[in-house]
């Protein structure tokens, strides 16, 4: 992969200039490098033995150039050419990063730019070779010569480079195609193939030096010319598959600390007085808006360093710059900007801001900076050994005055949406649209895994409503969720649908209930749920909205209804169905309000399904005891009343249980042998105790079983014998347990009954 412009303008910046062999293999990515020849096709690669035959078949010998003639001699080159006119080669769009990677290998400056004239194509069989030579200029610019080794099973035909620092040799590949660049007048030779066959493809790269005047040359125009391709330039996410798009800032890594105070232009130190005026100059140029900044980087390495001890490896942690064991190898490195300084502001402002790693670049690595922090966790075994170290770093943002909007938008997005605002309050809606478009990649990343403020909730349903575009304005909402929509903001919604319509703005309730329901809660969420009932009245003036979100509420709820009814009545679920029973009681209470008797009658059913529906129905009845009138009659409580107070009336009627009745339900959900023997004995009216043999498997299980079920049964092991003795003893717990249930439903029945009146 060819150096980044960013970290060819530090390199620039600090001074440095690349070490110069003039000739080197290029780490590029060809794997969509296609060649075509006519007569054979596309060439799939690697080439085998009986397509680089087929080339031979198509081509002549080679001949070479000798002062001002052409030579054939094969003791001097024996190689076969393949025509150059039956040759087509794509390169995927992969040329241009070849071309750049090549101009940085030769060591050519930033404004030189380099373009390929296809040569010929060589194939070289067992035996085959081409002593050293130089490669005559066949152009009045050709600087250096580009050699593409395709794919194939071969020993031999190294290409061998003299230089100055001594002999370099590349090899070809078995898998994949191999660049090597080097100037024209290195002398260079191709080794005799040992065993199969050598097929490259040869360039002649022509230079072309810049027009621009002599005033943009030096530093500053070179920087400038890197900032422009800084931003031009598409770079690859870190992940594979992740989208290629070009960077919206540069920032640029200083190399000593500064306070938010001593943050100004002024206040800069050694050598990044003279680094941040090249930048500032450039940046000019290049028309770009820079400002200064305050990072914390958090870099880990691996430390090649082993460290044991008698717990198998030590953890140490030191501050204020202590000795470190010495970082061997980058794993990761993070920088967060925490400050900035820019003409729109008086003074510094705090912020928090992520830097993706395509952003960062710096003249001096961090590593060689003192951390104020350090932590370093020795070898446990599978992990470990590694170096943590924190740093503060001052930094310089540089990004194109266009992308100001983007750039400011992604730190604040409270101030970008004010900022749109302003644009429409000043007739200028073109101008929002843009810019609401610009930041909407990072706008749906950052609201959607945060809780928004309620301002600025509010502030962006005013905007979406004002651009009077529909499908931006969805786009720009569509990322909220659901627990946004209370009664403070209700208004908002209206307008909206007034703006674009009911069903508009029923479509985005709905994708902001499919969002909520993506994060684990939806519309069933019983902190929303509680304010649905003046929600639904705050939306009345909608014949659409109420309906929708009582419906979107109810479709949440009701999936969690039977499995609970179905679940043994412990603790954990009581506080379940005590949580249910408040959202069924916010759906129900809505449904009224918006006269909506489908929904309500659903409810009611749901908590008329006999004896195990209660404790849904009468904390539902309690908490409605508490409405107006008029809604208790809408939603039929009466009879919803009646129907529980017949339920709790038989239950009362059933005699008491007998001082001698210790019979116990049967906790549900196994039908494995050993529950229905514990089913057995736990329904045994006679029996309290049972001494129950089991192995350790055995034993395990029925002990789950009992405490998940809450049983009010003892079990304690005898370690006597094999296998041990689980005793299991019924406890008094279960005539309490009957009382207390008593005396609750006496205390329901009243309760209910006055409902009913």
């Amino acid at each position: 992969m060819s150096i980044a412009p960013k970290d060819e303008m530090a390199r620039l910046l600090a001074g440095e200039r690349p070490t110069v062999r003039g000739h080197g293999q290029l780490r590029v990515d060809l794997d969509d490098l296609r060649v075509e020849v006519a007569g054979l096709g596309e060439l799939r690669q690697p080439v085998t033995a009986s397509t680089a035959k087929k080339l031979a078949a198509l081509g002549k010998p080679a001949a070479f150039g000798l002062g001002t003639q052409t030579v054939l001699d094969v003791s001097v080159r024996d190689t076969t050419q393949v025509p150059t006119d039956a040759v087509a080669v794509d390169w995927g769009g992969q040329l241009d990063h070849v071309l750049e990677a090549a101009r940085e290998t030769l060591g050519l400056g930033p404004r030189t730019r380099l373009t390929a004239e296809l040569h010929s194509m060589l194939v070289y069989a067992k035996d085959q070779f081409f002593a050293s030579h130089q490669d005559s200029e066949k152009h009045d610019d050709m600087i250096a010569s580009l050699v593409v080794t395709l794919p194939s099973a071969h020993t031999g035909g190294e290409l061998v480079v003299h230089g100055k620092g001594g002999s370099t040799s590349y090899r070809g590949s078995r898998q994949e195609p191999i660049a090597v660049v080097l100037y024209a007048d290195l002398r260079h030779e191709v080794q005799p193939v040992r065993s199969g066959h050598r097929i490259s493809l040869t360039y002649n790269l022509i230079r072309h030096q810049s027009d621009e005047p002599d005033a943009a040359a030096g530093p500053v125009g070179d920087v400038a010319l890197l900032l422009e391709r800084h931003f031009t330039a598409p770079v690859p996410a870190r992940w594979r598959g992740d989208d290629v798009t070009p960077p919206t800032r540069l920032v640029y890594l200083l190399d000593h600390e500064y306070t938010p105070r001593s943050l100004t232009w002024k206040a800069l130190k050694g050598a990044d007085i003279t680094r941040v005026a090249t930048l500032r100059a450039a940046g000019t140029r290049a028309g770009c808006e820079v400002v200064l900044a305050l990072a914390d980087v958090h870099e880990t390495w691996q430390d090649d360093v082993y460290f044991d001890d008698d717990f198998g490896g030590r953890r140490s942690r030191r501050r204020g710059g202590g000795v470190d064991p010495d970082p061997h190898q980058l794993i990761d490195s993070e920088v967060t900007l925490t400050h900035w300084r820019g003409a729109w502001a008086r003074g510094t402002e705090e912020i928090s801001d992520y830097v993706d790693g395509r952003e960062v670049c710096a003249s001096t690595p961090t590593v060689r900076l003192t951390p104020y922090e350090s932590e370093h966790e020795g070898y446990m075994g599978n992990y470990g050994n590694t170096v943590d170290r924190w740093y503060h770093r001052a930094a310089v943002l540089v990004w194109p005055v266009r992308l100001q909007f983007v750039n400011r938008a992604q730190v604040s997005m409270a101030w970008a949406v004010a900022d749109l605002q302003d644009h429409v309050d000043k007739g200028e809606a073109d101008i929002a649209r843009d810019d609401l478009v610009s930041m909407m990649p990072f706008w749906h990343s950052q609201i959607g895994g945060l809780d928004p403020a309620p301002k600025l909730v509010d502030e962006a349903l005013t905007l979406a409503a004002d651009l009077d575009e529909p499908d931006l304005a969805r786009t720009f909402l569509g990322t909220f969720r659901i627990d946004v929509l209370t009664t403070a903001v209700a208004p908002r919604l209206l307008r909206l649908a007034e703006t674009y319509g009911d069903v508009w703005a029923k479509d985005l309730v709905t994708a902001w209930s499919t969002n909520s329901r993506r994060r684990g809660t939806g519309t069933a969420d019983p902190v929303w749920l509680a304010g649905l009932p003046s929600l639904a009245m705050a939306l009345c003036d909608s014949e659409i909205l109420p309906r929708a979100m009582v419906e979107l509420a109810w479709d949440g709820v009701r999936p969690r209804i039977t499995p609970l009814l179905a679940a043994d009545l412990t603790s954990r679920v009581r506080g379940q169905l005590e949580t249910l029973a408040g959202s069924l009681t916010s759906v129900l209470h809505a449904a009224a309000v918006c006269r909506l008797d489908a929904v309500a009658d659903e409810v009611l059913a749901s908590c008329r399904q006999g004896e195990p529906a209660l404790p849904l129905l009468i904390p539902l009845l309690d908490a409605a005891a508490n409405w107006p009138a008029e809604d208790r009659r809408e939603a039929r409580v009466g009879e919803a009343a009646a129907y529980a107070a017949q339920l709790l009336a038989q239950r009362l009627e059933r005699p008491a249980r007998r001082l001698d009745d210790w019979s116990v339900p049967a906790p549900s959900a196994c039908d494995c042998d050993l529950c229905g023997q514990l089913a057995a004995f736990l329904s045994a009216p006679d029996e309290r105790t049972l001494e129950w043999p089991l192995a350790g498997p055995n034993r395990r299980h029925i002990h789950s079983r009992i405490e998940a079920s809450e049983l009010p049964v003892t079990h304690t092991t005898r370690r006597q014998g094999r296998p041990f003795t689980l005793v299991l003893t019924k406890t008094a717990a279960l005539f309490e347990r009957e009382i207390d249930a008593r005396g609750d439903d006496e205390l329901a029945l009243a309760r209910v009954q006055l409902l009913m009146d």
